[in-house]
């Protein structure tokens, strides 16, 4: 039988004592005590070749996947026996296996604990132990880094414009902990973004279609590749219209194109009306539409008077209805006839005539001759011009002179822009003039212009320009106008 408190030491019977060794006698502690209790004889042998273990705890650090050998050296380890224990777990004993993980596995007697190809449960706290009569044992400590992995609450999220909007990003592994940013990479009709937040939750306040569109989560730890999710975020909403020209000029025998481009989701529908002249509608075949992504286009061919009119676009879904309006007129919004004395109102139903726009002068106003001077205008008209009709005068500030008329013939033109040129000659060196002209098709004469005023070289005509801005619009002109300043002050002096 062993004394309890003899555990550590090798007891052998006294009468198996041997003179090689130092013994020493070990006595009941209450020998001959009433009651104490008995015990036989033993010696206990003081081993003086007792085994430690030289290997110091450590921390090893590894890489997802890599191997990593955990040392556990002991000197003159004869034939006690190397426990090697993850936690309260026992991976081997000596040359005996205990655990199934053919990854793992103890060499040299337990003296070398090996795991092979690294997992993240593999990290945590490995113990070797030895059974001698003194156990000792040392603990080393295993990190695995392990590069980062997410996962998005949700793979897309649809909400109405107005609402809120959570986006969840889980890291499912990673160490050291990464860092965890979202970003919004596009919106849903391709348009690339780069708006970013730090953080695994991030929050849109009222959205609109304007956020919709691709998010994505992302976490980085610096080892391998950061771990990548993405949610796609649909916003319903009601229909969107947005028309480049809600006014178009254009001439019988054309062809004309509406267009719209219409947001909304879900997807609207979306149909053409036209507007007719007691104010009820009609809609429009769809075989004279078409549609490319959000771009919805009504052809007109070779308009007749009767396509002069006002073309509705209208669109809806489940969440609204809005529509816009576009306008097909033969004739310019700002043209009105001084002789038919059309409105806008009467262009809406295509009864105005198909006059000219009204004529806009080019030239610059200061003319470089002193006797001629070079007019140039523009002006739109679909239907070919038959006749210009220019007028011209000297500019007097105390009364108004009479117009001198010139009638001008067109040039050829198969375009619905043009441009003319005429040079007045027989005018006065340093003079201001006025100007204006019109033009007539078939359809009659549009309205006059503007009046234009111009000077020969000598004279002065402050521009749109410089009556904006308080100054000359070049050096030339500024050189000009200090020589007029000059001639003028001369001749005061001389006649003073």
């Amino acid at each position: 039988m062993t004394h309890p408190s003899l555990s550590s030491s090798r007891l052998i019977p006294a009468h198996k004592s041997t003179s090689g060794r130092c013994f020493s006698r070990l006595k009941p502690a209450c020998a001959g005590c009433l009651g104490a209790p008995q015990y036989p004889d033993y010696e206990e042998e003081v081993l003086e070749d007792d085994p430690n273990i030289t290997t110091i705890g450590q921390t090893f650090t590894v890489n997802l996947g890599e191997n990593v050998v955990l040392p556990c050296k002991v000197d003159k380890i004869g034939s006690l026996v190397l426990m090697w224990k993850k936690q309260q777990t026992v991976l081997t004993a000596g040359p005996l296996m205990v655990t199934r993980d053919a990854r793992i596995n103890g060499t040299d007697g337990g003296q070398e604990l090996h795991i092979k190809t690294v997992r993240p449960a593999d990290a945590g706290e490995y113990t070797c132990q030895l059974s001698s009569w003194t156990p000792k044992n040392i603990t080393h400590r295993l990190i695995i880094n392990v590069p980062p992995r997410v996962k998005a609450d949700r793979n897309a999220i649809v909400a109405r414009q107005g609402e809120s909007v959570t986006l969840n990003c889980i890291v499912t592994r990673g160490f050291p902990e990464p860092v965890v940013t979202w970003t919004f990479v596009k919106k849903s009709d391709g348009t690339p973004t780069a708006k970013s937040w730090t953080g695994s939750s991030i929050t849109l306040e009222n959205v609109d279609r304007h956020e919709a569109g691709k998010y994505q989560c992302r976490a980085d730890n610096g080892l391998g590749d950061p771990g990548i999710d993405d949610v796609q975020v649909v916003v319903n909403y009601a229909p969107e219209i947005h028309v480049d020209q809600d006014w178009i000029h254009s001439g019988e025998g054309n062809d004309v194109e509406l267009t719209c481009n219409i947001q909304g989701d879900p997807k609207p529908t979306v149909e053409w009306q036209r507007r007719m002249e007691d104010g009820k509608r009609f809609t429009l075949d769809p075989s004279v539409t078409r549609y490319n992504g959000n771009t919805y286009t009504l052809d007109i061919k070779n308009l007749n008077r009767g396509d002069f009119s006002v073309y509705v676009c209208k669109a809806s879904n489940e969440l609204g209805e809005t529509e816009e309006s576009i306008e097909v007129s033969g004739e310019d919004r700002r043209a009105k006839t001084k002789e038919s004395g059309w409105e806008r109102a009467g262009n809406i139903m295509g009864k105005a005539p198909r006059v000219a726009n009204q004529a806009e002068f080019k030239s610059e106003p200061n003319g470089d001759q002193p006797n001629a001077y070079r007019l140039v205008w523009e002006v739109e008209s679909y239907s070919p011009i038959e006749s210009y009709e220019l007028e011209y005068r000297k500019h007097n500030e105390t009364e108004s002179l009479p117009w001198s008329t010139i009638t001008i013939p067109p040039d050829q033109s198969s375009s619905y822009q043009h441009s003319k040129a005429y040079t007045l000659e027989g005018l006065t060196e340093a003079t201001t003039y006025e100007a204006k002209v019109r033009v007539k098709n078939r359809f009659g004469w549009n309205r006059e212009s503007e009046i234009f005023s111009f000077a020969t070289l000598g004279g002065y005509v402050v521009s749109d320009m410089e009556s904006k801005s308080g100054s000359p619009s070049s050096v030339i002109d500024v050189i000009r106008l200090t020589s007029l300043i000059l001639v003028s002050s001369l001749s005061s002096l001389l006649l003073s």
